[in-house]
This record gives structure tokens, sequence and C-alpha cells, in this order.
């Protein structure tokens, strides 16, 4: 950014919807001259107006809109989702749990998920297995239930972000 003149301001909203919008608002007082984002998803109707109001572009991030409005720049997830089952499968796993934050409004979270459920039967023969997370809370209970569930044999964990890997 620095050698085309440019300075980089980052913010962490910690996936909070207020804080996002209080940055947005902040970021457009300061008159920056646009805003790359990994939305919260719950502030659609907000940057719509705030692009709308100052003009400022808005580009988001991985997460997408509902509502198309916004250009966005996104990880081809769907096609790396069956690679990495297909290769779990072809070196011998017998199960994958996929551990996920709860879904709310995170596109990527929602996609992953669906194509986590659309693939895994398609390339294990069996339903899929889903433990749901609060991310906010450390708690190995669902980590401990799918142990169990899947005792005796191989098995993987996949997780949808950093933030449940941790």
């Amino acid at each position: 950014c620095e050698r085309y003149g440019y300075r980089m301001l980052i913010a962490n909203t910690d996936d909070d919807a207020s804080k996002e919008r209080d940055y947005i608002l902040s970021m457009i007082d300061e008159r920056v001259d646009g805003i790359i984002i990994n939305t919260t998803g719950e502030n659609e109707e907000f940057m719509t107006k705030m692009y709308n109001d100052s003009g400022t572009p808005f580009i988001l991030a991985d997460r997408m809109a509902r509502d198309l409005v916004f250009d966005t720049v996104r990880a081809a997830d769907g096609a790396a989702m069956y690679r990495a089952l297909h290769h779990l499968h072809d070196t011998g796993y017998e199960h994958v749990g996929f551990f996920v934050e709860k879904l709310k409004s995170s596109s990527t979270r929602v996609h992953r998920y669906e194509v986590f459920h659309k693939a895994y039967p398609e390339i294990f023969g069996e339903g899929a297995l889903f433990y749901k997370l609060d991310a906010s809370v450390p708690d190995v209970s669902e980590l401990q239930r799918f142990v169990a569930e899947t005792e005796d044999s191989k098995r993987a964990i996949m997780t949808v972000n950093g933030v449940v890997t941790m």
C-alpha cells in the first residue's frame, strides 16, 4: 500500500455488528479511499446506505452479501472442501468431524457447512458429522463427543475457521 501512496487502517470487530458499524462510520469520517471488510453479515443495509451516502467503495473479503451490491473476493472453498474430503477418504480416514461456530449470518460459514453436508455423504457414503461450538467459551465437550462417537476408527477434524481451530 505504501508504495502506491496509501496507508492501511485495520480494525477488529470480533464479529460484532455494532462494532462493525462504528468502525465503518469512523473510517468514512476519516475519508478513507475505500473499505475492505470481512463483514459480520448483519449490516448489509447499513453498508449499502453508507456507500450510497458517502461514495466510499466497499469490497467484501471472503464473506458475501445476500444482495450482491459490492465486489467480493473469496476463496474457492467449495472445491477445496471436496479435494480435502477426497484426500482424507483416499488415505484411509473413516470419519471426519466438521466443527463450526453458530452459523448466524456468516455467508462463509454457512457455505462451508452446506458444502460439507453435501460432499461428505457422496464421498464417505454416510451422514456428515457436525459439531457446533460456542467459540467464545473454552469447551471440549463436542470434541469429546466426536472422539467417543468415532472410537476405534481413523478420524480427522475439519474446522470452519481459525477461531474454531484454536
